[in-house]
């Protein structure tokens, strides 16, 4: 009989935050916090909005010390040269969710770490590359740390994990792919307890000018005069996503470790994951035919659509994603459909990547708990083509959640969704 994987523990590192529940209020609160910033090119001055995570490689110590640590303590220089941004943002996520779980994680044994994240050491490889191109010689820790690995690295390290350490890249799904992976490995009892993380600091010039002219018509929105309104997923006029940075960390264990550590804390039951990729078809596009598929896969027998209340959304903000999303599920869900609530934090936090699915997930984990969803912010006009669902505008809703999906639908055709329900002991 397959085990029982339960959410104990989150994390996050956001635009609007960094912690727990305090991001949770905050989101059903409405709150959003982006900047513009500016870059001198070749063909003039150019402008991009974004969200920054408020933490520093200067105040990074003042969040670290307020957690108890052991024999994987960082040190200062180790952290400024050693590590990457997405890998500081996750660590410190990490110190939360392993608080919130409630129990000493560096006593366990067999600990596996899996963290998504799209692009890794983005600022690294950007400030290595100058130096090399300028002629100069780069950090003697260049490679080590602009690879995906040294995200998880830094994890292993604070929490002392033995475990596998698995760094996974499927774009934007990479947060949502490595917590369906623990899922599946504590499933079948290969650990009981996983630190599943999603990471991503992409918010650089050339992460920025790079996304700004994604397949020549670029993918960012361009409303620079509103920066807090530029994220608009559903909305009619709506002109693309906000690129954003974060991290996303969540305890997963087995039910049986829960509870014979008398565990008090959990969040949401992961119920199932299901995944597909589109055959290769587009590296930008999405293919509703493999959406459908993951979602399909991640149904276990005996659940069906009519057992879905609510459904956190990929909801990129773009023209091309969020109709072929709703249209997804008007399609999976049938007249069901009209019921389910549907809401896109992206809209609120823009979009971090691999971070995202993270992210989301643990949000919808939080909603499933205290019966509360946060609305999609800036949704002012809806879309005619977003239609048919149950869309949360305005203001947060209490709700009896008795099941939640958190979609995840990526550049390159990477498709990942997780299912999970109320936990009942």
């Amino acid at each position: 009989m397959a085990n029982k994987v339960l959410i104990t523990g989150i994390g996050l590192a956001t635009p609007i935050g960094i912690g727990t529940k305090e991001v949770f209020d905050a989101l059903c609160q409405g709150r959003t916090s982006m900047q513009v910033v500016s870059f001198d090119t070749k063909n003039g001055q150019r402008q991009y909005i974004t969200g920054k995570v408020p933490l520093t490689l200067d105040n990074f110590f003042e969040h670290y010390e307020k957690f108890e640590h052991g024999e994987g303590k960082a040190k200062k220089h180790d952290i400024k040269n050693k590590s990457c941004r997405a890998a500081q943002l996750a660590l410190i996520a990490g110190l939360y969710a392993v608080r919130d779980a409630g129990f000493d994680i560096r006593r366990e044994k067999n600990v596996e770490v899996m963290v998504g994240s799209g692009i890794g050491g983005a600022e690294v490889l950007e400030e290595n590359i100058v130096a090399i191109d300028k002629g100069e010689t780069p950090s003697y820790f260049f490679i080590p740390t602009a690879i995906l690995g040294n995200i998880g690295n830094w994890i292993a390290r604070e929490f002392e994990c033995d475990g596998e350490c698995l760094p996974i890249a499927t774009a934007c799904a990479s947060g949502t792919s490595a917590i369906g992976t623990g899922f599946e490995h504590i499933q079948i009892g290969r650990c009981d307890v996983v630190i599943c993380a999603g990471a991503d600091a992409v918010s650089t010039r050339a992460g920025l000018i790079g996304f700004g002219t994604t397949c020549k018509i670029g993918t960012l929105s361009k409303r620079v005069q509103e920066p807090d309104k530029a994220s608009r997923p559903f909305d009619k006029d709506r002109d693309g996503f906000v690129l954003s940075e974060g991290a996303g960390v969540l305890v997963l264990e087995s039910e049986r470790h829960f509870k014979e550590r008398n565990g008090k804390n959990a969040y949401a039951e992961i119920i199932g994951y299901g995944a597909s990729t589109d055959k290769g078809k587009s590296l930008v596009e999405p293919t509703l035919e493999t959406m459908r598929l993951a979602l399909e896969k991640a149904f276990p027998p005996g659940l069906g659509p009519k057992d879905v209340d609510y459904v956190n959304a990929h909801g990129t903000s773009t023209p091309i994603n969020d109709p072929l999303e709703v249209r997804l599920y008007r399609e999976f869900f049938g007249e069901h459909a009209k019921g389910i609530y549907v809401n896109s934090t992206k809209s609120m936090l823009g979009h971090g990547l691999g971070a995202a699915g993270a992210i989301e997930a643990a949000v919808t984990a939080m909603s499933v708990r205290h019966g509360r969803i946060h609305p999609t912010a800036n949704l002012e006009n809806l879309d005619p083509a977003c239609e048919g669902v149950r869309h949360v505008v305005g203001k947060a809703v209490e709700a009896d959640i008795r099941v939640a999906v958190k979609s995840s639908f990526a550049f390159g055709g990477h498709n990942a969704v997780l299912v999970m329900k109320r936990y009942e002991d």
